[in-house]
C-alpha cells in the first residue's frame, strides 16, 4: 500500500481520535497519484471506498477547495472515471448507485457520462 492509498484511507475513515484535518491539495494529489499509477487490487479497493464514502472530509480551513463541486464529489468523480476506464462495467451497479444518490448535479452528470461511455464501449 502506497502513502497515497494510506492518506486516502485515513481521510475517508473519519475514525481518527486525533481529529486530524487534511489539506484538500494533499488529498487531490494523492488521488491523482493513485489514478495515474497502474491498476491493482489496492487501487481498485481505494477507488471503491471513495465512491462509497457518504460523509464529509475533515479538511483544514486553510485549504483551497475545488470550485465546481464539493471535495467529496470531486474525489468521487475522479474515482468513477478511473474505475470506468480500468474495469469497464464491473462496477456498473456502484456507479448507478452514486448517480442516483448524488446531491450534486455536476457529479450526477459526470457519472452518467461514465456510464454512457461504458455502454458505448460494450456495444462496439
Amino acid at each position: 500500500m502506497t502513502n497515497e492509498h494510506q492518506l486516502l484511507d485515513a481521510a475517508l475513515s473519519g475514525s481518527s481520535t486525533a481529529q486530524i484535518e487534511y489539506h484538500w491539495e494533499d488529498l487531490l494529489m494523492a488521488m491523482q497519484a493513485v489514478i495515474s499509477a497502474p491498476m491493482n487490487w489496492d487501487t481498485e479497493r481505494v477507488l471503491l471506498a471513495v465512491l462509497r464514502f457518504d460523509g464529509t472530509l475533515r479538511l483544514s480551513e486553510s485549504s483551497a477547495f475545488p470550485h465546481s463541486m464539493a471535495p467529496e464529489d470531486m474525489l468521487k468523480s475522479l474515482a468513477a472515471q478511473a474505475l470506468g476506464k480500468w474495469t469497464g462495467d464491473t462496477h456498473l451497479i456502484e456507479l448507478k448507485r452514486v448517480e442516483a444518490t448524488a446531491r450534486s448535479p455536476v457529479l450526477a452528470s459526470i457519472i452518467r457520462a461514465v456510464i454512457r461511455r461504458l455502454g458505448t464501449v460494450k456495444q462496439s
